[in-house]
């Protein structure tokens, strides 16, 4: 885990808590520190369309699903939490 650089270290209880009473800003948990995610560009929007439009081509007839943006995603190996542009899910 890197130095806490002079920071406040959050818990991933206070990320939480924050989440819930914010839905118009959205945040990422990045190493005790959270941190608010600018809004996408137009560019931004449309690399994701290209790239979830790859995606769903490719993964279909596979038992895989494909989710977007609105999932937040904690790895538990880090207690890192991100919200990424797409995802690939196994089955179940």
């Amino acid at each position: 885990m890197p130095a806490n650089r002079g920071r406040h270290a959050y818990t991933y209880g206070d990320y939480l808590v924050l989440e819930a009473d914010g839905p118009s800003i959205r945040y990422e948990f990045i190493d005790g520190e959270i941190v608010a995610i600018p809004g996408g560009s137009e560019l931004h929007s449309a690399l994701v369309a290209a790239v979830t439009g790859e995606l769903y081509g490719q993964l279909r007839g596979t038992p895989c699903g494909l989710r977007d943006s609105n999932i937040r995603v904690h790895v538990r190996a880090t207690g890192n939490a991100f919200y990424c542009d797409a995802l690939i899910v196994p089955p179940g």
